[in-house]
């Protein structure tokens, strides 16, 4: 599973006598001040690699800057385990008081930080400890359900979705655990200190590739120097056309789920002019909800084709195999070998984020 990270120091602090997330409509945070003075408040700050990102509609290598994210912050209950380990269960909803830190913040990835709008702060008391859930393309209409907060997305457009959630995984003598103020500014000081690096204990928020994507390349095997045969339209039936994303689940284990909704017809967007060549040339990409293997025996195309002169053809009910499944974050190249209007060769490789391997092989009569 391809991730993308975003780290650093989620810093929410405290701000005296209120218990709920404040603005920076106060007094200015200087450098790291507040580490030592309990009356300054702790900023929220993310920070990642800083690589480049090449595309926003398919998300590669591992920056997301410039793109615009939801960032949640609920609170959760920690369960100690065994040899000082602990899992965290959520503790928050709408009728929860300061069960909901950040709802639904937009950010915007710079320079390797994400940027909101107004700086947010933890509650200045209290020992809750708070979970971060963010998810990509931003949302207006992200909402609250029995579930937990869920988003929509209708697919075809071609955008890739983006999920991530951390969780405090260290827990400091006493009545400290995270994510809150006091265990920020606990761990900033002893980092400070000299006394160890600490920082893998702050928030990072690793970002998972949560759709596949079918990458079509026209090949000409039909031993002409030149093509004359062109793909004009390529569509995907009955395969899902929206899907719903839980960016935090209500329950343990559900957030990140994606669910399929709305199938039908998938129509490919042609980025080129369709013709083929003997190298291969790309036409599109389509993103798709990941299938697990065997949930599906094939995907249908119906592919339409145009030869030199007028002619055009309909190829209904080609079957692309789908029963090894399509892993989120895998990008699957699919090579139409095209020999005359009528002869058809069509292979499924693996050329992904994960980089898995295998090859599929239909021929087309």
């Amino acid at each position: 599973m391809k991730k993308i990270v975003i780290a650093g120091s989620a810093l929410l602090v405290i701000l005296a006598g209120c218990s709920k997330s404040r603005t920076e409509t106060q007094q200015a945070v200087n450098d790291e001040a507040w580490v030592y003075d309990e009356s300054l408040p702790v900023p929220v700050e993310f920070s990642s690699t800083g690589l480049n990102v090449e595309t926003k509609a398919l998300i590669e290598g591992e920056s997301m800057d410039g793109l615009d994210v939801g960032v949640f912050a609920l609170r959760n209950n920690p369960v100690q385990g065994e040899n000082n380990t602990y899992t965290y269960e959520p503790n928050w909803g709408p009728t929860i008081n300061d069960g909901i830190l950040l709802n639904n913040e937009k950010g915007t990835v710079t320079s390797g930080k994400i940027v909101f709008e107004q700086t947010r702060y933890y509650p200045m008391s209290g020992d809750d400890g708070y979970s971060f859930f963010a998810y990509y393309p931003y949302s207006e209409s992200a909402h609250y359900t029995d579930n937990g907060y869920q988003v929509e997305y209708d697919i075809r457009d071609g955008n890739d979705i983006l999920w991530g959630e951390v969780h405090p995984g260290y827990v400091y003598q006493g009545p400290l655990y995270g994510f809150n103020a006091a265990f920020i500014r606990r761990t900033k000081e002893t980092i400070n200190s000299g006394h160890g690096n600490y920082s893998e204990y702050l928030p990072s928020i690793m970002f998972y590739h949560k759709l596949a994507a079918l990458k079509f390349i026209a090949v000409n095997e039909s031993g002409s120097q030149t093509s004359n045969i062109t793909v004009d339209a390529l569509s995907l039936k009955d395969i899902p056309r929206s899907v719903i994303l839980t960016v935090g689940g209500r329950a343990a284990g559900v957030s990140g789920e994606l669910t399929p909704s709305n199938p039908g017809t998938v129509d490919l967007t042609l980025t080129g002019d369709g013709i083929t060549t003997q190298d291969g040339k790309e036409i599109g990409t389509i993103m798709i909800c990941p299938m697990e293997p065997g949930a599906k025996e094939n995907i249908l195309l119906d592919i339409t084709l145009s030869v030199s002169g007028g002619e055009t053809v309909t190829l209904e009910d080609v079957p692309l195999d789908a029963s090894s499944g399509f892993a989120e974050g895998d990008r699957y190249t699919v090579k139409l070998k095209i020999k005359d209007a009528t002869a058809i060769e069509i292979s499924a490789t693996l050329d992904s984020w994960s980089d898995v391997g295998g090859e599929i092989e239909v021929p087309v009569n």
